[in-house]
């Protein structure tokens, strides 16, 4: 298994600035955010000479963009208008992600609906991603489908009944076992077991329980996620790609260490959990 870093943690950094400090603490690759309202990120429509700088950077110190996130998630409403324009956005950062070469694509299984709509939505979100893994066909590109919150993928159930309802082959998952523990899926064991042939990318990161009851980051060891017995499973089912460090900094600024220390911390306890 390979070590990548997401740019949701380094807010404070232009992207040209964070890949150095990136491949500096010795990352294997990167997970870009695509979003036009985000520093750390390239844009939707980026211009080819941002795209060359970009990759003339990545270049330079030998850390590749190995997936691409962005923040769409309109593909499954029922405006027909909002819904077509969803998916054109997500063609533009399919686009992008070739540039790069990248395998890896995440995607949002859209807005959660109210009980009584969930059927019609999911109908409609099976439809976009069979549209967009067409689209998609031309690359080497797997559209993966993230466990989380707010989306009709909030639980491993919910993930695999999207991905095998597609039935496509570049439409996987995108494990994030974090979500799942506290958003829908508590044992860890059963989830993975439901998901394991179709896992393409790993999110990896820490939490813990706050005194108000909700949950908040934390360094990865210092949390209730059980990453040793995670790891293991990962590696027992041969999985060999990316574990893609969320370290929160984006989200929680005021919370996490600096990334230059905090970052260093993650990859070194990865580093041991898969020795």
């Amino acid at each position: 298994m390979k070590i990548s870093v997401h740019t949701m943690s380094t807010p404070h950094l232009d992207l040209l600035k964070a890949i150095e400090l990136y491949a500096s603490i010795g990352f294997d690759g990167i997970d870009l955010i695509c979003d036009n309202d985000y520093r750390c990120a390239i844009t939707r429509e980026p211009s080819f000479n941002r795209l060359k700088e970009i990759k003339r950077q990545t270049g330079y110190y030998g850390i590749p963009v190995v997936a691409l996130t962005p923040y769409i998630k309109e593909i499954n409403v029922a405006d027909k208008k909002r819904r077509e324009t969803a998916i054109a956005e997500l063609q533009k950062c399919i686009d992008i992600a070739a540039e790069f070469d990248c395998k890896s694509i995440r995607i949002l299984a859209g807005i959660e609906p109210e009980k009584n709509e969930w059927e019609d939505a999911f109908n409609r979100l099976v439809e976009s991603l069979q549209q967009l893994s067409e689209y998609a066909a031309k690359t080497d590109l797997s559209l993966n489908i993230e466990n989380h919150s707010g989306s009709m993928a909030m639980t491993a159930h919910q993930t695999v009944q999207i991905v095998t309802s597609v039935n496509k082959e570049n439409v996987g998952i995108l494990y994030d076992p974090a979500n799942l523990i506290i958003y829908g899926s508590p044992d860890y064991r059963l989830s993975f077991k439901q998901q394991a042939e179709y896992i393409r990318h790993v999110h990896i990161k820490d939490d813990n329980v706050f005194e108000q009851g909700g949950y908040l980051p934390v360094l990865m060891g210092e949390g209730f996620i059980p990453w040793t017995e995670i790891i293991s499973l990962l590696k027992d089912s041969g999985y060999d790609g990316f574990l893609s460090v969320e370290y929160e900094k984006r989200w929680h600024p005021e919370i996490l260490p600096d990334p230059r220390v905090g970052l260093r911390h993650e990859k070194e306890h990865i580093i041991n959990l898969i020795k």
